[in-house]
């Protein structure tokens, strides 16, 4: 991806405006390295993912390295939503940990 934004724009289908950026913009884009996911939490970007309890005894507790009990959303609510539909649960029946802490959204 990072190959083609960067041609985009030698090729004229993108312009970078105001151009004293494209240097920056090459830089970035023709030397793209993975980033560890921790940095992100390091350097405080919360990543919307929460791991799912589901509040009824006939439920299966899930384990934190189970994928199946993780969701994302844009929204607490938007992950609720997903979640209780994973689970054919009502919402109120869920509660969402944040992945960057002990927070609890109930």
């Amino acid at each position: 991806m990072g190959k083609q934004a960067a041609d985009s724009v030698r090729d004229g289908r993108l312009k970078m405006i105001p151009e004293h950026h494209l240097k920056t913009w090459f830089n970035w884009m023709d030397n793209i390295r993975d980033w560890c996911i921790s940095q992100q939490l390091w350097w405080g970007h919360r990543i919307p993912a929460y791991f799912i309890t589901v509040n009824d005894p006939s439920m299966k507790p899930g384990e934190d390295v189970d994928g199946h009990y993780w969701v994302s959303g844009r929204t607490v609510e938007e992950a609720r939503e997903k979640a209780a539909k994973r689970f054919n649960v009502t919402p109120d029946k869920l509660t969402l940990r944040d992945s960057g802490g002990p927070c609890i959204f109930s």
